[in-house]
This record gives structure tokens, C-alpha cells and sequence, in this order.
């Protein structure tokens, strides 16, 4: 109980007694176990809450989970047509020209004023 052994509780209680005097201490130990109860039972209380709060969330998200793992096994199962190259060079992208381009300046492409 919050990393307190037996020599710190028999400490906490010789302190108790000696400011609350022992005529005192059946009643300041009835407040504090009233007082820890009702402590317990509200902590108990916020849990039940955030639990039924979150326990609305996790359908959707479970769903959306499992739609997820369906979707990634499907795209893994399909096989792709990557062709095999061997260490040749890449094959030509028919997007770009093969045409070098040159700055208006005269200057090759990738060198650059300093």
C-alpha cells in the first residue's frame, strides 16, 4: 500500500497518537476509514464510467481493425509484376524524355553558381 511497510505505519501511528492524543483516536480512525471507503468507492464509481464510456468506442474501432488486417492480408496475397532485374540497369520510364535538359544559361544541369 503506496510502498509503505511496517516500520512507517508503526511510525505514522506513534505520531497519530502523540498529536491527536489516545482519547481522540477511535474517532480520528473511524473518520479515516470513512473517509478512505468513500475514496474507494468513488474511484470504483470513475472507473464503471470511463469503462462504459470506452467500451462504446471499441466496437467501431475493433471493425475498423479487422477491415484494416483484411485489406493488408489481401494486398500482401496479391502478387505484383516486379520484373527481376539481375543487377541491370533500370528499365526506361516512358514518362521521361530521354532528351538532356539544358538551362537557358549554357550551363549542364548540376552545376551550380556559388
Amino acid at each position: 500500500m503506496f510502498g509503505i511497510g511496517f516500520p512507517e505505519m508503526i511510525l505514522i501511528l506513534v505520531l497519530v497518537v502523540l498529536v491527536v492524543g489516545p482519547e481522540k483516536l477511535p474517532d480520528v480512525i473511524r473518520k479515516g476509514a470513512s473517509f478512505l471507503r468513500e475514496a474507494r468507492n468513488q474511484l470504483s464509481d470513475i472507473k464503471t464510467a470511463v469503462n462504459q464510456q470506452t467500451e462504446s468506442f471499441r466496437e467501431p474501432l475493433e471493425s475498423i481493425k479487422d477491415s484494416i488486417k483484411q485489406d493488408a492480408s489481401t494486398n500482401l496475397d496479391r502478387k505484383q509484376d516486379v520484373p527481376d532485374l539481375d543487377g541491370k540497369e533500370d528499365p526506361p520510364d516512358p514518362d521521361k524524355n530521354d532528351k538532356k535538359v539544358i538551362p537557358p544559361s549554357g550551363e549542364e544541369q548540376g552545376s551550380e553558381k556559388h
